[in-house]
């Protein structure tokens, strides 16, 4: 009996706690409504962006060629990041992002507003480094029937944003390196089939283009201002709960709330070389 109660006991307390964060999940909703109460950011831009091709990178011996070598290889092996613009790709993220925290409902100041003018508690975020790195995947398709087994390999381009930002709450130690990434490859599908005993690949391939770079660019941005709601969000139920709370709470694109007992659309956070 005494054990049933106890298991009672502790299932009426994460039921309460639970109940609880959500009301403050609530709260953090209704006050990012109102600048009176919202979450208020101070940004800057080092504007710190390097052009990566991993499929040079992972050519050993490549940096004991000669230049032609060198050259030959880098044309040969890249399709998107020898033309792009980079002061472009910078442009568009800031931009997208200030533009996209503040539809989430935060108050930004840019780097061009003195900081000791800010009344009130808020946040630091510095957008350290920007990479667009080119990379290469290997893709496939298979049978359009279960009866069939072939398969039908594809090697496709892919571009990658990964951005490392600063955060830190003014007046504390709570500095944390965060990490984004998103990208985008070459679009490949279809099926295999035989016919009449021969074998053939029936698919449709769209590639990327160096335009596709701004896109990605203009997502990231869309991302990382969705990541930083539920950042901002989930170190608020932390500090109303003590940190009790079991969940982690996330804002889909619908602007509706998920929990999971994992961190989803969540920032990697990675240690802080002192």
């Amino acid at each position: 009996m005494r054990k049933i109660l106890a298991i009672l006991v502790i299932v009426s307390t994460f039921f309460t706690i639970e109940v609880q964060s959500q009301e403050i999940v609530k709260k953090f909703l209704k006050n990012q409504e109102t600048t009176h109460n919202n979450e208020l950011i101070y940004i800057t831009f080092d504007d710190r962006i390097s052009l990566v091709n991993d499929n040079i990178n992972r050519m050993f011996g490549f940096e004991a060629l000669d230049k032609e070598t060198k050259a030959e290889l880098q044309k040969k092996y890249t399709r998107i990041i020898d033309k792009v613009n980079e002061e472009e790709i910078l442009n568009i993220y800031n931009k997208s992002l200030v533009k996209e925290l503040r539809r989430y409902g935060f108050t930004i100041y840019r780097q061009e507003y003195l900081v000791n003018k800010i009344v009130g508690r808020f946040n630091t975020l510095n957008v350290s480094q920007i990479e667009v790195e080119e990379f290469t995947v290997v893709d496939s398709i298979t049978g359009k029937y279960y009866t069939d087994s072939t398969v039908y390999y594809k090697t496709l381009t892919g571009i990658r944003m990964n951005v490392w930002l600063e955060y830190n709450f003014a007046d504390t130690t709570s500095r944390k390196l965060l990490f984004i990434s998103h990208e985008i490859t070459d679009d490949f599908s279809g099926f295999t089939e035989d016919v009449e005993g021969k074998k053939y690949a029936d698919y449709e391939l769209t590639l990327i283009t160096p335009n596709d770079a701004y896109i990605l660019a203009n997502q990231t941005a869309a991302l990382t201002a969705r990541y930083m709601y539920n950042f901002l969000m989930n170190i608020y139920v932390q500090e109303k709960t003590k940190g009790k709370h079991e969940y982690y709470y996330s804002i889909g694109e619908d602007k509706k709330i998920k929990y999971s007992l994992y961190k989803t659309d969540y920032f990697e956070e990675l240690p802080i070389e002192e």
